[in-house]
């Protein structure tokens, strides 16, 4: 019964995870401006943000919040609680979120 119930477990899991990454955006409509990630070089949720991004050809800016002064202190002003951070057009992504990046770059810009 434990193995049935952590295999099913698992397959949520890996299916939560795979839908993730299948998401579709418009990178003609964004601007090298409309996202900013904060990230660090040893962070493998950061790894995954940058391969997501550059999947869906999203132009962005990074900062490596470890090596970067600027990117430090901008950081520091959005009440971070951990990397990836991204600025979305305004919006605050926390995490790998790849449906939330699809969000904040869908609506409209303020």
């Amino acid at each position: 019964m434990k193995k049935l119930l952590v295999f099913a477990l698992l397959l949520v899991v890996a299916q939560q995870w795979y839908r993730a990454d299948r998401v579709s955006i418009d990178a003609a409509a964004v601007d090298v401006d409309d996202v900013v990630l904060y990230s660090t070089q040893w962070c493998g949720y950061c790894d995954q943000t940058r391969r997501f991004l550059d999947s869906q050809g999203v132009p962005y800016t990074e900062y490596d919040i470890e090596h970067n002064a600027y990117g430090r202190q901008r950081y520091d002003q959005l009440n971070p609680t951990g990397v990836p951070l991204l600025e979305v057009r305004g919006a605050i992504v926390r995490g790998h979120n790849p449906q939330a990046i699809a969000q904040a770059l869908s609506s409209s810009r303020d």
